[in-house]
């Protein structure tokens, strides 16, 4: 039997609220729990603006080793398919892989919308409930500080956020009293 979902009044900061859903606790114990009854008003806690990504601006170089990488592969289909229509789908192919990892790596980040609240946390108006995730772990992406909340369901999204808020600190704390803390490993 599935222990009931509790509501847990916190104070993290100068902040009193209290967030809805399934302890770190319980989510350690149970493995599945029912939804909580809404019957506390949705309350944002922390809001900021961050990209959604850390952004390296790549040289000319990079650019022309990735050129170089997909012209050898390209030479290298050329001599060794020996079929004529494989071969120039090959070659067509590599092209417009180099063409679209280029694209790809020369794009900058948008600028989303973060937001946690006491039912859970909301990434550029998308919801995800505190129940959703079974841990998250915190690491440094480009000397950004960043947490990953890790998903719940096999098929579930990872949900990267980005800690550029002056309070990171408290908005960590606030998470991590619904969702367990594990240890970051590369």
């Amino acid at each position: 039997v599935a222990e009931e979902p509790k509501n847990k009044d916190v104070v993290v900061g100068n902040k009193d609220t209290t967030l809805v859903g399934s302890t770190a606790e319980q989510k350690s114990a149970a493995t599945s729990l029912p939804e909580p009854e809404q019957k506390i008003p949705e309350e944002t806690l922390y809001e900021w603006q961050a990209p959604e990504f850390a952004y390296t601006q790549k040289p000319v170089g990079w650019y022309l080793a990735i050129f170089a990488f997909f012209v050898g592969l390209a030479v290298v289909a050329f001599f060794f398919i020996n079929s004529d229509i494989q071969k120039y789908i090959t070659i067509g192919l590599l092209v417009v892989m180099a063409v679209a990892t280029s694209a790809w790596a020369g794009r900058k980040p948008k600028v989303l919308g973060y937001t946690i609240t006491n039912y859970g946390v909301v990434v550029d108006k998308k919801h995800y409930s505190f129940d959703d995730f079974r841990a998250f772990y915190e690491y440094m992406d480009y000397n950004q500080r960043t947490i990953d909340l890790v998903p719940g369901k096999r098929f579930g999204t990872l949900v990267s956020i980005p800690l550029a808020s002056p309070e990171a600190d408290e908005a960590i704390e606030t998470i991590a009293h619904m969702i367990p803390e594990i240890e970051h490993s590369e």
